[in-house]
């Protein structure tokens, strides 16, 4: 077991966070460190004998926010062979519910930079069905949905970029993309290849 990201100290794994992580390698059960602490996250990057993973963050470059990861952390994870995906969850981009395809494109294009492109994807953090509101988004910043707080930021509601507000138009990523002047090499690597390679990874059996 390790630190969350919100929390006040961050003692990175415990001896039993290590045994969990060798289990989980073991057993080619794939590690996600989105929610952990930055030294929880650091010294499970180190323990794992696998490469693992940040399946749904942004880059505090663009927007400082608890769940978000600096330049250094995710060259780190990179440069160990791990897998980063890119969310377009709006709390989390810089113009929050007006951002929009072009801004999670610029998103998954810098940390593109930071990472390399062998190791970046789409990490969506989408939320399906009805409007998220803003009695329960109050609800979900809540330690076990009624304890401390872990955020101030609290949303009226989330609004997601025009083009993805349905899960058909995911379909319009790699246009966009293309738009940017990315090659169809970088493309295939991003909306889906690099993520399979990465589980082929985590998953198969020692």
């Amino acid at each position: 077991m390790g630190s969350g990201c919100v929390e006040g100290h961050d003692g990175g794994l415990t001896d039993f966070g290590r045994e969990l992580v060798a289990e989980m390698n073991r057993v080619g059960m794939a590690i996600d460190l989105s929610h952990c602490g930055r030294e929880t996250s650091r010294q499970t990057i180190l323990a794992s004998q696998r490469p693992v993973m940040y399946s749904h963050i942004a880059p505090s470059a663009f927007k400082t926010f608890e769940r978000n990861k600096t330049d250094e952390e995710l060259r780190f994870i990179a440069q160990n062979g791990g897998y980063i995906g890119v969310s377009l969850h709006p709390p989390f981009l810089r113009h929050g519910n007006d951002s929009t395809m072009a801004d999670y494109v610029e998103v998954i294009e810098h940390t593109i930079n930071v990472a390399g492109e062998d190791h970046v994807g789409l990490g969506t953090d989408y939320i399906c069905g009805p409007p998220l509101d803003a009695a329960t988004w109050v609800t979900l910043i809540r330690d076990k949905f009624h304890a401390r707080k872990l955020t101030d930021v609290v949303m009226q509601e989330i609004r997601y970029p025009s083009e993805l507000d349905q899960m058909r138009g995911f379909r319009s990523i790699p246009e966009a993309m293309a738009q940017r002047g990315w090659t169809e090499e970088r493309i295939r690597k991003v909306v889906g290849g690099n993520c399979l390679r990465f589980l082929e990874q985590a998953w198969s059996r020692q």
